[in-house]
């Protein structure tokens, strides 16, 4: 078993630390370096970056649980530079404590040399019939982004995919002012002061105009009752497919729509930190068509 070869054969759990020959909740004879092999065996795959002190404590607790959330959460990894996807699905528990099942997933992942990465994906704009890019719309900064292109999260494609055809099929345009944002840009134009856990930083977000014609739709006209038949008719069957609209937000913000993740959740918390991190890294980027 993989486990056995690792790490000893034990499993770790709070509290467990190589100085006091304590593993899988107990004091052992023998001296070993099991948590201190498993600190550094989760660096390299990029969800640990605290010292190699061998104690299980709530850094090494949390990076082993960001590890199994992203072998569940997604298939896309980094393997010699590029994005592969990886066709075997993990089907362990959400964990912060060793197990075998995690044991072997991660001597899988450091035999096919995978590193952990986001789930962002790169659109071209020219790829959609009724979306376009405003001339405020900034082209992420990143080695792997061309202008055109639109990075969210391959958990909102669907949701652009559809906005796209809803928008065809109504006769409108949709000119894109802010897709996925990196935590602590600056956000121009914004209609509302951005949330500190906005949507926009995991790429579940759009903010756009909504043009019919020659009315682009603006907060404005949303505010003085002036939007066209056919912008409330987009926004209906934008909600009725389970995404929000700002508009309908305490303090409206009429571009705005997302695919929410719950802000206070597992899955928003790593979702984030995977997807801001693969910017901070410089990993590439999959083009998705």
């Amino acid at each position: 078993m993989a486990q056995q070869h690792r790490y000893g054969g034990y499993n770790f759990t709070s509290g467990d630390s190589d100085s006091d020959r304590r593993w899988d909740g107990a004091r052992r004879t023998s001296a070993g370096n099991h948590v201190a092999r498993l600190q550094t065996d989760l660096a390299e795959l990029g969800t640990y970056s605290g010292d190699i002190d061998g104690e299980f404590g709530p850094k090494t607790r949390r990076s082993l649980r960001m590890f199994s959330w992203n072998a569940k959460s997604h298939s896309q990894r980094v393997a010699n530079q590029s994005v592969v996807q990886d066709t075997h699905r993990f089907n362990g528990s959400l964990s912060s404590s060793l197990n075998p099942l995690l044991c072997e997933e991660i001597s899988r992942w450091l035999k096919s040399d995978f590193r952990t990465t986001g789930d962002l994906i790169r659109v071209q704009a020219a790829d959609f019939a009724n979306i376009e890019l405003s001339s405020g719309f900034r082209v992420l900064s990143h080695k792997a982004v061309q202008q055109g292109e639109i990075v969210i999260s391959l958990g909102f494609l669907e949701s652009l995919k559809f906005a796209d055809q809803t928008a065809g099929t109504l006769s409108v345009k949709l000119f894109l002012n802010q897709a996925f944002r990196v935590n602590g840009n600056a956000v121009s134009g914004a209609v509302v002061p951005p949330a500190t856990k906005s949507q926009h930083l995991i790429g579940h977000a759009i903010d756009c105009n909504i043009v019919d014609g020659g009315s682009w739709n603006t907060s404005s006209d949303f505010r003085n009752g002036n939007e066209t038949q056919a912008a409330t008719q987009f926004i209906d069957a934008m909600t009725k497919h389970g995404l929000r609209w700002g508009g309908n937000f305490s303090r409206p913000d009429t571009p705005h729509f997302d695919k929410r993740v719950n802000p206070d959740s597992d899955d928003y918390d790593f979702k984030f930190a995977f997807n801001q991190l693969s910017i901070s890294r410089n990993q590439p980027i999959l083009l998705k068509k």
